[in-house]
């Protein structure tokens, strides 16, 4: 695949060897993620790891510049935000000492996916009682509007054009 090939060599080119591991991850191709919505998308992905204490090192690619690479091989691991292989970045993220993290792991699609997807990374790199508070706080702001709403078409339309 054309990006794996691309984000290796962006990584290979203008990653800096040595720099010292700040407990962080690299996000891999949130826009081979599926989704028409993927920026926006990302965008909460961002907000909701943020909540968790969750510390987001480089993304490739969204918004990033040479400057963002040149600090890749500082996170701990990569989570590539897509069920697509990306064994060269894989191969050439362990030379950096980088592990994979979440090949195994459930997308963020959906209100149940997304739960699961969020508690096992802030397990992982974050902290889970930040995450599960963010999470009802969340919920807390889907009931209240839910509840307002008497029917599937007062639903339908407030949720329209929204992301």
């Amino acid at each position: 695949m054309g990006a794996n090939l691309v984000y290796a060599a962006l990584i290979d080119r203008f990653a800096d060897k040595d720099v010292k591991k700040d407990n962080s991850i690299n996000i891999i191709g949130p826009v081979l993620s599926g989704s028409r919505n993927w920026s926006q998308d990302f965008l909460e992905i961002r907000d909701l790891l943020e909540a968790a204490d969750v510390k987001i090192n480089t993304v490739l690619t969204y918004r990033t510049n040479v400057e963002d690479l040149k600090d890749f091989a500082k996170a701990n691991a990569n989570y590539s935000l897509t069920s697509e292989s990306l064994s060269n970045v894989e191969q050439i993220s362990e030379k950096l000492g980088i592990e994979t993290f979440g090949k195994d792991l459930i997308l963020p699609y959906g209100i149940t996916n997304t739960e699961e997807w969020y508690l096992k990374i802030a397990e992982k790199f974050g902290d889970v009682e930040k995450a599960k508070k963010r999470l009802r706080e969340d919920m807390h702001f889907v009931k209240t509007k839910l509840n307002q709403d008497y029917n599937a078409t007062w639903h339908f339309h407030d949720m329209f054009g929204k992301r």
